[in-house]
């Protein structure tokens, strides 16, 4: 049996806009993901990007994941390919 999911709304939505505003290989979120990230676990660090002009969101200010205590990740934003957003 498979089950199937059909998400919709703002937060899809914004997914979709970091993922397609990003660089390839980055993980870039919003920042209330990033402050959320930030007080909730230590270990993960987190880089500001700056403020990016998104589709239907106007110009909002992002930040990169860049890896966790002990792993630094390589790349340009030293980053993966995933996309953290509000829910």
């Amino acid at each position: 049996r498979n089950l199937k999911f059909t998400l919709l709304g703002d937060t899809v939505n914004t997914a979709s806009r970091m993922e397609s505003h990003s660089i390839p290989g980055c993980i870039q979120c919003t920042e209330a993901t990033a402050l959320r990230i930030m007080r909730e676990d230590d270990k993960v660090k987190v880089k500001p990007r700056g403020m990016v002009t998104v589709k239907s969101k106007g110009r909002i200010k992002t930040f990169w994941i860049t890896g966790t205590e002990g792993m630094d990740l390589p790349g340009e934003c030293l980053g993966l390919t995933v996309c953290f957003v509000d829910g």
